[in-house]
């Protein structure tokens, strides 16, 4: 078996420099893999006197493998951004222990199970979740069948249910909602509001203006549902805000959903002292819901992130906990509730990103906002993971890769 060394490289969006491409790993010099999956980019080769590209992504492939021949590699970004791309080098090094694997030297390398370990994802696997059985294997199972976390320490496990709950180690699907389709499609007001490179943007301050998009976490699948209940009721929504105005210390909303007992207004404020505060409206806790004030001082164009996690209370059966996030710090929580969010009404589940949607309206008040990132899952992250995300420059974790962490 071949051992496999993974890294996690950035694309950037200009022509190679020597100085700046990256050398295979030691001993990882038989074969390279990238994953050229959600990236556009094109891949360069140094020969020692001159770059040569050697790839240049069509779309049409989904990794891109090859002999390692060149000294050097670069990835460029075929964006006006900078991308993370995976790359997997493989040695030539035949293993007895198919478990035998190392991990990247980057910062931001991630666990990666040895290729042979892998099942290949088919069509008919659609909507399974990559799980650990109780015999170490890798399957693609559906929601509701049981698996096998393995704890940090490699000895033994805790059984689950079909990816939901907080852990590491658990699958918990994420989805961008900036990312869909739909919502490109339902920007209002679209000469002051747009969705570029993934980045919801609001340009006017104007109320008149000012505008939102809107997605169905229904009919995307992002959400599921006995009846109109959310079911399970355990979610994570993740986020990065910018206010791109000056904003005052009341509710300025920047996205969410309204519904009576049933909402999630994401509003922010600026505290007396120069901060920015993360102060949603969550189900019926109008006037009672957790805030959390940053750690970075505010500034226009400064992005922060914001997460909210709703999950099972220990012990409990019917009571949830309620957490909320700023810069990767828990600022209050709520616990032991059960109260419904999330809910749909009249058959429909609207979720607003920039003014907060109210049924196929837009209303809302405060500074123009930008938003990158903004990811809904059914499954509760913990505080480390919440961190994670946090912790991320680029402001491109997914949810599904930091429940892993």
């Amino acid at each position: 078996m071949k051992k496999s060394k993974l890294l996690r490289k950035i694309a950037y969006p200009a022509a190679p420099q020597h100085a700046d491409g990256f050398v295979p790993p030691a001993g990882h010099t038989f074969k390279m893999s990238v994953n050229l999956r959600d990236t556009s980019i094109k891949v360069y080769g140094f020969d020692g006197s001159s770059w040569t590209m050697i790839h240049n992504t069509d779309g049409v492939i989904s990794d891109f493998i090859t002999d390692v021949t060149y000294q050097k590699y670069y990835f460029e970004s075929k964006t006006t951004l900078p991308q993370t791309v995976r790359v997997s080098f493989l040695s030539s090094e035949n293993k007895e222990d198919i478990h035998d694997f190392e991990f990247g030297a980057t910062s931001n390398t991630r666990k990666l199970h040895h290729f042979d370990d892998v099942p290949i994802y088919r069509g008919v696997d659609v909507g399974k979740f990559l799980t650990i059985m109780s015999d170490g294997t890798l399957r693609w199972l559906t929601e509701g069948d049981s698996y096998i976390v393995e704890s940090e320490g490699g000895e033994g496990g805790e059984e689950g249910q079909g990816g939901n709950g907080g852990g590491g180690g658990q699958v918990i699907p994420g989805t961008f909602l900036e990312e869909l389709s739909t919502a490109a499609n339902n920007i209002f007001r679209p000469a002051y509001n747009s969705i570029t490179n993934g980045i919801f943007t609001q340009s006017s301050a104007v109320a008149t203006q000012k505008g939102a998009t809107k997605v169905d976490l229904d009919v995307e699948g992002i959400m599921s549902y006995s009846g109109n209940t959310l079911d399970p009721k355990e979610w994570t929504l993740s986020f990065w805000v910018a206010a791109e105005v000056n904003i005052n210390g009341g509710y300025n909303y920047c996205g969410g959903r309204f519904e009576s007992n049933e909402e999630l207004r994401l509003a922010m404020g600026k505290t007396g002292d120069g901060y920015l505060r993360f102060q949603p409206i969550i189900g019926n806790l109008w006037t009672g819901t957790p805030k959390a004030k940053s750690t970075i001082p505010f500034a226009t164009g400064q992005f922060h992130h914001c997460a909210v996690t709703y999950s099972l209370s220990p012990g409990y059966t019917d009571k949830y906990d309620l957490k909320i996030f700023i810069d990767g710090v828990k600022g209050g929580e709520a616990l032991q509730k059960s109260f419904h969010v999330l809910n749909k009404s009249n058959g429909n589940i609207w979720f607003g990103l920039g003014m907060a949607a109210y049924g196929a309206a837009f209303n809302g008040t405060g500074g123009a906002f930008s938003l990158d990132s903004v990811q809904l899952s059914q499954g509760a992250l913990t505080e480390a993971q919440v961190a994670a995300i946090a912790a991320q420059s680029d402001r491109q974790m997914s949810i599904e890769t930091a429940a892993l962490q």
